[in-house]
């Protein structure tokens, strides 16, 4: 099965008419804009330093999670809090000596959650830890073989998801169990990348369907009893990385096909594709309401890309690119406020990765 982080690398060099044409449609759409995204400093704990996902509850409260090399060589879990005027490191436990948390979800200023992977010379198993308001910890989950998790959200303390690969847990609130969900057809595997709920009795698990002759995007429904496969457009080489779930009638998910963007809609009754005025790849998406959202990923030489729904469609909106190298990897919007942020990797001089995190309005 591909590692979605390499899969992601993979044919993302446009040519340069194609470079030239986007770059003037960016243009365009950001002079409509009355804010404008902004790069705010993180701290670097090394010279190779990646973050993976973001979360907020407020204006003075955000996470950022991901991995870091240490001098050894070891790679080790990351995490950051933003406070309402910087992001600074917070402790964080590790299982072994590699580590990594690809996901963040969070409830409230003492209740959050991250989760990954621990590497051992043998195998991988899935990493969760838990924000009490004072430190974070790690909570055992079951392994179930080699797996990770790459998303996660919680609906309350006592309900909370996890998704990896052919993997779904689910959080009591006093252990981890393994939930049982359709299997794949004969001769594939599934990973599932990120899962969203709107309710205790909705929630959206999306990823991508495996095989030798290719793969597809996938996803999985919970209806307050069990998972399910629903229908969703049939495309080839396409996987999707991000999901989010304002209501029973309004799902978002995102993700690439074929090397360019890919966003669906789920209203109520069917999954449907909606255009995007961008080649390149999604990875994460955030709502606000019906006319309000946001999605996140990277195009072309690895430049940032964000997009803006209005409630009719998806328009490009500027964003920085303080490096040669740079991809955004998730998106938060900060309830109560108009802010937005985004989360990802950018290239230090010396070709390491460094924390990059971008601000909205």
């Amino acid at each position: 099965m591909r590692h979605p982080k390499i899969a992601l690398l993979s044919g993302l060099l446009l040519p340069l008419l194609a470079a030239l044409v986007f770059r003037a449609g960016v243009a365009q759409a950001a002079a409509a804009q009355s804010c404008a995204w902004q790069a705010i400093p993180a701290p670097n704990p090394s010279g190779d330093d990646q973050v993976n996902a973001i979360a907020a509850t407020s204006a003075t409260s955000a996470w950022i999670v991901g991995s870091y090399y240490t001098s050894s060589n070891d790679v080790q879990t990351l995490i950051e809090h933003w406070n309402g005027s910087q992001w600074s490191i917070v402790p964080s436990p590790n299982a072994t000596q590699y580590d990594e948390l690809a996901a963040v979800t969070a409830l409230s200023a003492s209740d959050a959650w991250a989760v990954g992977v621990a590497y051992t010379s043998t195998n991988a198993t899935p990493l969760t830890e838990h924000w009490n308001g004072t430190q974070w910890s790690i909570i055992p989950s079951p392994t179930q073989g080699n797996g990770s998790l790459d998303g996660v959200t919680a609906v309350s303390s006592t309900d909370v998801w996890a998704v990896g690969v052919q993997l779904i847990l689910h959080w009591n609130g006093t252990t981890w169990q393994v939930v049982t969900s359709p299997p794949p057809p004969s001769g594939y595997s599934y990973q599932l990348n990120a899962v969203a709920a709107s309710s205790a009795n909705s929630v959206w698990a999306v990823g991508e369907l495996d095989s030798s002759l290719g793969y597809w995007t996938w996803i999985e429904h919970w209806n307050g009893t069990s998972w399910s496969v629903v229908k969703r457009p049939n495309l080839s080489t396409s996987s999707l990385h991000g999901v989010a779930a304002r209501s029973a009638n309004d799902v978002w998910a995102v993700g690439y096909a074929s090397g360019n963007t890919l966003i669906e809609h789920w209203n109520g009754s069917r999954w449907s594709a909606v255009s995007s005025p961008s080649s390149g790849y999604l990875n994460g998406v955030a709502v606000f309401s019906a006319t309000d959202a946001w999605t996140v990923g990277w195009y072309g030489s690895f430049e940032t890309l964000t997009e803006h729904w209005n409630g009719t469609s998806w328009s490009v909106v500027e964003s920085p690119n303080p490096a040669g190298y740079q991809r955004l990897s998730g998106v938060a919007v900060v309830p109560g406020s108009t802010q937005v942020w985004a989360a990802g990797i950018q290239a230090a001089p010396t070709g390491e990765y460094q924390t990059l995190t971008e601000l909205y309005c």
